[in-house]
């Protein structure tokens, strides 16, 4: 009996070593590709993004021509990101052969009247067992939209309500 108990203990113990792992990687990987949208690498930032929304633009260099030409827009009306950082990600669930997760992220953006604070949630998913996460921004999106994007999304996954950003 005592074995017993071992043994579930140790499968308990290296589930939820499993579960904050893939939440570190998938906060990591998120990380990551915000680094390279502030830094204007935007092979690296398609890199991260889901491919149905790649797919969807037109392809990594069209996605990559987007938002050269957004990011260039927003620095002619005086606007620059300043930052861009993530709270924990949501327990990760599988759903047929994705693990998939949400992740808060807020951007804070400079203008020339001051700054925005944006929140949003980010849908992660990953088709390799967390060893590689892509992102699509659920902002100023439906879950029309979202389900068409992303098929395969559990509906244990919640996407909280946009909240309005904050001006300061």
């Amino acid at each position: 009996m005592r074995k017993i108990i071992q043994i579930l203990l140790f499968l308990l113990v290296a589930n939820v070593y499993a579960q904050a792992n893939k939440q570190d990687v998938l906060k990591m990987q998120a990380e990551k590709m915000a680094k390279a949208f502030i830094n204007n690498d935007f092979e690296t930032f398609v890199k991260y993004s889901n491919p149905r929304l790649v797919q969807m633009i037109g392809g990594s260099n069209k996605m990559i021509e987007v938002l050269k030409k957004s990011v260039l827009d927003m620095k002619s009306q005086g606007m620059i990101f300043e930052s861009i950082t993530f709270i924990e990600p949501t327990k990760v669930i599988s759903s047929g052969s994705e693990l998939q997760s949400t992740i808060q992220q807020i951007t804070k953006v400079k203008t020339v009247n001051g700054g925005i604070v944006s929140k949003s949630t980010l849908v992660a998913i990953s088709t390799n067992k967390g060893l590689n996460w892509t992102f699509i921004d659920t902002n100023n999106k439906d879950m029309v939209t979202i389900k068409k994007l992303l098929p395969n999304l559990s509906s244990n996954i919640s996407i909280p309500k946009q909240v309005p950003d904050k001006y300061y």
